[in-house]
């Protein structure tokens, strides 16, 4: 069986499928275990332009190789690991959280911290270090061949939160979650979701809005004085329902059956309103 399969690897890689060749000699390699297959695959690994794998193949090969490689052999072996070592980089990679796990384009090489330096062929190569409950490393990096390369990956733990900022007037009052938090300009820290703003002010509109805070993101809520804000108006200029109650004047959205209807904590989402001082029975809006 590994005769047929090393006979089959030598028409392949006299042909050029240098892939096919491999194929059947690791066939031939697990059955017959002879080392000396091991420098064939190393030759089909340097053609396909796998220099690191080519190299441990021949170190391999001189080392298990034992009686059945050659002094002529071996000093060959020699040379050719001299001239690959040239295509190749030991890139030790250093990670700050023990247990990471540590691909180099998409192949898993470890986890850290690693034995030693790791053989990668010369060129461009995306090194990815990740761990759970922490943000992924990420790294692009050209290596040179025929030296060593080292990289410190550091890994953040992931905060699921992101900032926050609202902009009014100058006198606005600022409340967050039912909070109040400032005036005028307001910028915090908060956990990523769904947040109520609510900024309020003396003779203005309320202004209300739901923004959605994202990991390591500033949203940003600022109202328009020019729509959200309106100057003191008449309720009925607004189109509101009108009632008075303990002694307080209250104007409504709804029609006041649909009040009647709600809950008495909903029936109090209220606007209160005043008169205005300048112009007696003449109501304003005042603030809830």
């Amino acid at each position: 069986m590994a005769r047929a399969e090393y006979a089959a690897a030598r028409i392949l890689y006299d042909d050029g499928d240098f892939q096919g060749a491999l194929t059947k000699l690791k066939s031939a390699f697990e059955t017959s275990k002879d080392p000396r297959l091991l420098w064939n695959m190393a030759a089909c690994e340097k053609n396909l332009r796998h220099y690191a794998l080519s190299l441990g193949l021949v170190e391999r090969y001189v080392g298990e190789g034992g009686a059945l490689v050659s002094s002529e052999d071996r000093a060959a072996a020699e040379a050719f690991v001299e001239t690959i070592r040239g295509f190749v980089a030991d890139l030790t990679i250093d990670v700050n959280e023990p247990g990471a796990e540590i691909t180099i384009d998409g192949q898993a090489v470890g986890t850290a911290p690693l034995p030693g330096p790791v053989k990668v062929d010369m060129g461009v190569h995306e090194i990815r270090v990740k761990k759970i409950g922490y943000v992924d490393f990420a790294l692009s990096q050209d290596l040179p061949g025929g030296r060593a390369v080292g990289i410190t990956a550091t890994l953040v733990q992931e905060r699921h939160e992101g900032k926050l900022r609202v902009v009014a007037g100058p006198q606005d009052a600022i409340q967050v979650d039912g909070k109040t938090v400032g005036t005028g300009l307001w910028e915090g820290v908060m956990p990523s979701g769904t947040h109520t703003v609510y900024v309020s002010a003396k003779g203005k509109l309320p202004y209300r809005t739901d923004v959605v805070v994202k990991d390591n993101f500033m949203p940003q809520a600022q109202d328009d004085p020019e729509d959200a804000w309106v100057p003191p108006y008449t309720a009925e200029e607004a189109g509101l329902e009108v009632f008075f109650e303990h002694g307080r004047w209250f104007a409504s959205w709804m029609k006041l059956e649909e009040k009647e209807d709600l809950p008495e904590a909903a029936r109090r989402e209220l606007l209160v309103l005043d008169e205005d001082p300048a112009e007696p029975g003449r109501l304003v809006y005042r603030g809830f």
